[in-house]
């Protein structure tokens, strides 16, 4: 056996031993990055999830009340990380079936949005952006099944440190 067959076949080797199989190839190349542009964004069927002023953020509850959307993580009365998604709908309106697309450039008859996000510890009061523009935003809501409503989201805040939160949750109806 000469050197380069003998180097072939050690390349092969290497390269079926570490290689990712197809399928995780594809999810990595699917999970959501930040971007104010809607065309490049795909609602994931993963669990929501994302970074808000570079922490990871993955959100442990999803509350609709008063016609306020609100993603949290940890926290007591105050989340450590959080968004809420307002005048999207109104009090009284359904939320089931819902689709708001709001470009970055829209500016009239789109929803408020904040992100919350504490500084440093849980002894940290909260920090508030509110953003009324700028922003880019793709949320389905979907129908009522066994009690439960189930949305689907992809937010990016036009902030430098690029938070964002894209994926599924389950609402807690609250009245």
């Amino acid at each position: 056996m000469n050197r380069f067959t003998l180097i072939s076949i050690i390349s092969i080797i290497l390269a079926l031993t570490y290689s990712l199989p197809a399928a995780e190839v594809d999810k990595a190349a699917e999970k959501p990055t930040w971007t104010l542009k809607l065309d490049e964004m795909k609602l994931p069927d993963a669990k929501a999830a994302g970074k808000i002023h570079g922490k990871d953020f993955v959100p442990d509850h999803a509350i609709l009340q008063n016609g306020v959307l609100t993603l949290r993580q940890a926290g007591d009365l105050f989340p450590d990380l959080g968004i809420d998604v307002m005048n999207w709908i109104k009090r009284e309106e359904s939320p089931e079936g819902k689709v708001v697309r709001v470009a970055a450039d829209d500016t009239k008859g789109i929803p408020f949005v904040r992100y919350v996000w504490r500084k440093v510890s849980k002894k940290d009061l909260p920090q508030i952006q509110d953003v009324a523009k700028g922003y880019a935003m793709i949320l389905q809501m979907g129908q009522r099944k066994d009690g439960k409503l189930t949305g689907q989201i992809y937010l990016c805040f036009p902030d430098e440190s690029q938070s964002f939160v894209a994926g599924s949750f389950v609402v807690e109806e609250k009245k």
